[in-house]
């Protein structure tokens, strides 16, 4: 029974695994660079960069502020209750549409530094 990997040295498929990898991450740079963070695709592309890089976490105040491009596309509403005088509700819109809404401020800040969905905002 052969293996996969018969004929190959170490260092010819880590290289080979290299000019792969770079590849794609050329790719996924130019898919960025196209679309300047308005539709999926750069959050795709941006995920799959993470994930070469390791792979850590993404925190909502990342993926939603974390970038020029990405802050300038975010609008939060923070709704004054003028009988108790106090910041309430917080909306988070992005792209013009709703994607979040709080009742509690305090809600919200706890939104920002937790663990980002899946990226399908």
């Amino acid at each position: 029974m052969s293996q996969p990997l018969d004929g190959w040295e170490t260092a010819a498929l880590l290289n080979c695994v290299r000019e792969r990898i770079e590849g794609v991450e050329a790719l996924c740079r130019t898919a960025m660079d196209d679309t300047e963070g308005y539709d999926s695709t750069y959050f795709l592309a941006e995920d799959v960069l993470r994930e070469l890089g390791g792979g850590e976490a993404m925190t909502n105040w990342e993926k939603y502020f974390g970038t020029p491009e990405r802050a300038a596309m975010v609008d939060t509403n923070h709704l004054f209750d003028p009988y108790d005088g106090y910041t309430g509700r917080v909306e988070v819109l992005f792209g013009g549409k709703r994607v979040f809404e709080f009742e509690r401020q305090a809600d919200y800040l706890e939104w920002l530094e937790s663990e980002a969905d899946d990226g399908k905002a």
